[in-house]
């Protein structure tokens, strides 16, 4: 036994047993059951309408028969009402049941019943006004039943549609029925028609504009009719009936999930109008239809996520393994592009103009390596100035460069999401159509895509950078070696060397010449003292003593004072890992020689602030300002040190408004200081 036949075995024993606490507990709780007695929304109504109609009957009993049809989470069954009572008015509530059942998660989500009277019903106090009455009431009920089975079954849409249609025709005597889609370009499209005549006057497949008519269907989601009792009415799809001597006509919108998706429509040519339950005995048709279209949009649904997850995860697996960006990019526009039915997909990167050049596509008009503009209204120049997704449904009242190219290649519509990578708009994955505007979730879809796109770009800058900076750090330190291989070899060594010298040419003449020897002793005194002092500020300028021995303010209060110029210090007393000291001692000493060669500035602030998790340092000058901290080693080299401390920098430098360095390094906790 099937786990749903187990579920309406237990729903139908619980409501013959009276246990309405166990039977309430299989709906859910917005259950919505629809039935002779109308459309009831929510578990406390649906218990209240079964309380109400066993108070009614207290012999009422279900009996179940048959299961008709069924799937994953629908299931049709057909049950007899067995029932020796009869209410005030003689009904006795007794005949065959047709129940549709959608299920969700073990619960009935949504029951739709059509009730067959038998011949109990059909007695003088019954509530039927003839026999001739209750056997169309019973034709009604077959042809629900028949058309209820095609949509548990699951048959294709055409297939259901033309069963639709054939019933609609027998039970309303109409000459011509159609159903018609509402398409998004302001059109419809029949999806099913039956005609009496030959030649049918609609076609499946034809497709044509709106006019007011269908527009109201539409606009309205209520009934609409014409006849020789209505006023006369406008528009191209009235006017078309009325030559082919249609004078009576009855549409009915078909809602699928809140939305209007279509329209039935029932036609003649005779003289008298159909009758007035006729929309009424439609819209029963319609339920059934949008149930049907619900299920397999649902179905539909489910795979879309399923083969969207899919694609997202076979890029972020191309992006984990660090793929190069060519070939992210490559895959990023073909899932996108396969996830939305093969439309044409762009990944565009911008320029410092807001131009957009095309750095991968799939079914692109005019390829990669393209170039468009900046300018006009166009999907790239608004997802630059929101950093949002944004549409256009339609370019042809657009004006710019991008519209000239949609004109160009046919595009019609196209959706764009941002690439955001360091906060900045990188660019934008596009989506285009060269026929509808595309669905209203495309944002979504595209915008994961872009997502996906902006950390594999951020992840190739960082590997690019980390390159860069490591072979800065080489550079670097090489250049270092070589300065102070060039500063002794010049400097302390070539006096050591002369000191040296001379202090031999002295011990040569202390036995013949006295003066020449005392003479050549202080020649000697004089190099090595000045070898000496070259060799401290040698030092000084590796690793200063003051920072060794009192830290950073002691270390930066000596540097200072070899500054000509007024410079504020504000700098903690506090000891710091050694680390730390050394970075922001190097950070201030930069900040400090660009101050004084470079920006011509009159005078610099420097603070220093420990706030327990981080030292904050800032070195602020009212020089020239213009600093670019891409150019030049100094900037670079001083951004290179504080990552590699796990710190970060800013440096603003407006022209002519002086230049701040602004670092934050991070200290740890007590132990390490």
């Amino acid at each position: 036994m099937t786990a749903l036949r187990s579920l309406v075995e237990r729903y139908l024993h619980a409501y013959n047993e009276r246990d309405f606490a166990t039977w309430a507990d299989l709906l859910c709780e917005d259950v919505e059951v629809r039935a002779d007695a109308g459309l009831m929304r929510g578990r406390a109504a649906a218990l209240a309408f079964a309380a109400g109609t066993v108070r009614a009957f207290p012999g009422l009993r279900a009996e179940l028969e048959n299961v008709v049809a069924e799937t994953a989470d629908t299931i049709v069954v057909e049950y007899r009402l067995v029932n020796p009572d009869q209410d005030e008015s003689g009904w006795h509530l007794a005949g065959s049941v047709c129940d549709i059942y959608r299920v969700r998660d073990g619960r009935i989500v949504s029951c739709h019943s059509y009730y067959l009277t038998d011949g109990a019903d059909k007695t003088d106090v019954a509530l039927l006004p003839s026999r001739t009455e209750a056997a169309r009431i019973a034709d009604r009920q077959v042809a629900l039943r028949h058309v209820a089975t095609l949509v548990a079954r699951g048959v294709a849409q055409e297939e259901l549609f033309a069963a639709v249609n054939d019933w609609i025709a027998r039970l309303v005597g109409a000459e011509q029925t159609a159903m018609m889609r509402f398409e998004p370009d302001e059109t419809v499209t029949v999806v099913a028609a039956w005609s009496v005549v030959a030649p049918a006057t609609t076609t499946v497949g034809a497709n044509r504009r709106l006019d007011a008519a269908l527009r109201t269907i539409r606009d309205e989601a209520r009934p609409v009719r014409f006849g020789p009792a209505e006023l006369p009415a406008t528009g191209a799809f009235v006017e078309e009936a009325r030559r082919r001597g249609v004078r009576s006509w009855v549409g009915v919108p078909v809602v699928v999930d809140g939305r209007v998706w279509g329209a039935s429509f029932v036609s003649t040519t005779g003289a008298d109008p159909f009758p007035p339950d006729t929309e009424a005995r439609i819209a029963a048709f319609t339920e059934l239809v949008a149930t049907s279209i619900s299920n397999a949009q649902a179905r539909a649904e489910l795979r879309s996520l399923a083969e969207e997850q899919e694609a997202l995860r076979h890029v972020a697996t191309l992006v984990a393994r660090g793929g190069s960006q060519p070939q992210i990019f490559a895959a990023v526009t073909e899932e996108a592009s396969r996830l939305l039915g093969w439309r044409p997909m762009a990944l565009q990167r911008y320029d410092r103009q807001g131009g957009v050049t095309v750095v991968a596509e799939h079914g692109v008009p005019g390829g990669q390596g393209a170039y468009i503009a900046a300018g006009g209204e166009s999907v790239a120049g608004r997802v630059l100035r929101t950093a949002r997704p944004a549409r256009v449904d339609c370019y042809a009242n657009a004006m710019g460069p991008a519209s000239v190219v949609a004109h160009a290649f046919g595009v019609r519509a196209a959706v764009g999401a941002p690439i955001v990578v360091g906060g900045e708009v990188w660019g934008l994955l596009l989506a285009m159509s060269f026929d509808y505007p595309l669905p209203p979730r495309t944002e979504d879809r595209l915008a994961q895509f872009a997502e996906l796109a902006a950390t594999a770009i951020a992840n190739t800058e960082s590997r690019a950078e980390l390159t860069a900076s490591r072979a800065r750090v080489v550079a670097a330190s090489d250049d270092t070696r070589r300065r102070i291989q060039r500063d002794l070899h010049d400097g302390a060594q070539q006096r050591l060397v002369h000191t040296v010298i001379q202090l031999k040419l002295a011990k040569a003449a202390v036995a013949t010449d006295a003066a020449a020897a005392t003479e050549l002793i202080d020649d000697a005194l004089q190099l090595a003292q000045r070898a000496t002092a070259e060799l401290g500020e040698l030092v000084h300028g590796i690793m200063p003593a003051a920072l060794t021995r009192g830290g950073l303010r002691a270390a930066v209060e000596s540097l200072v004072a070899h500054v000509n110029l007024p410079v504020g210090v504000e700098v903690t007393a506090n000891r710091l890992p050694a680390g730390v000291e050394t970075t922001a001692y190097f950070v201030i000493a930069e900040a400090l020689t660009n101050a004084v060669k470079h920006a011509g500035a009159t005078s610099v602030e420097v603070l220093a602030v420990d706030d327990r998790d981080a030292l904050r340092l800032e070195v602020r000058d009212d020089g020239a300002g213009g600093a670019d901290p891409t150019r030049g080693t100094g900037l670079v080299g001083l951004a290179d040190r504080v990552a590699a401390a796990g710190g970060s920098i800013t440096v603003a430098s407006p022209p002519g408004r002086g230049t701040a360095v602004s670092v934050a390094l991070p200290i740890g906790g007590a132990a390490t200081r």
